[in-house]
């Protein structure tokens, strides 16, 4: 039971870690490739405003960034309780 709350830990930072830095680099990839305006023609509504540089994404690409956004999160609270109930890295 130990082995699993330890490898279910260390996923969770996994996870978490990479929703963070794919969250990062898609938002300075949108921020570099896509319009300044709103394009309502072909759904580019969404803004997404980073320091201050404002583009406009799809649906698709608003979701994206939620879902990371979300799932990082949740990693995170999941390793915050994993780690104050189970203590799976302590010396008991």
């Amino acid at each position: 039971m130990v082995i699993f709350k330890k490898v279910l830990l260390l996923l969770m930072v996994v996870i978490m870690f990479a929703c963070f830095i794919a969250g990062v680099y898609l938002q300075y990839k949108f921020i570099y490739t896509l319009p300044e305006t709103p394009q309502s023609s072909i759904g580019r509504i969404y803004q997404l405003n980073v320091h201050g540089s404002i583009v406009y994404l799809t649906r698709g690409e608003h979701l994206l960034l939620e879902w990371l956004f979300w799932t990082g999160g949740a990693a995170t609270a999941a390793i915050i309780i994993i780690s104050a109930i189970w203590e799976p890295f302590s010396k008991k």
